[in-house]
């Protein structure tokens, strides 16, 4: 009888081990889903601040070029010509902020 309730209670502790190491693996795996969810929320969230940087520097960048060629020509420019050069130059940034995006 004693051995019986032995056996019965390695059973029983064998099965609440095994109860217990899936418990654990589950949340393991829960617990690495949300890390993976925030970290990929967070590279989101850098990504879209870089890109603002990147286009408010552009925008404020192509005003002090306007200003400068304005004022060392000493005339008013073409100023839709200006803004094709403008484009062109925030294309080409974002080319290369894309570049080290990818490296």
């Amino acid at each position: 009888m004693i051995a019986a309730a032995r056996d019965q209670a390695r059973a029983i502790v064998a099965a609440a081990q095994a109860t217990a190491d899936q418990v654990k693996a589950e949340a393991g795996g829960r617990g690495q889903l949300e890390y993976d969810r925030i970290v990929a929320n967070a590279q989101s969230e850098v990504d879209t601040v870089r890109q603002r940087a990147i286009d408010e520097a552009s925008a404020r960048i192509g005003e002090i070029v306007f200003e400068l060629v304005a004022k060392v020509v000493g005339r008013e420019v073409d100023e839709n010509a200006h803004q094709d050069l403008v484009r062109e130059a925030i294309a080409a940034l974002d080319t290369e902020a894309q570049r080290e995006t990818n490296h």
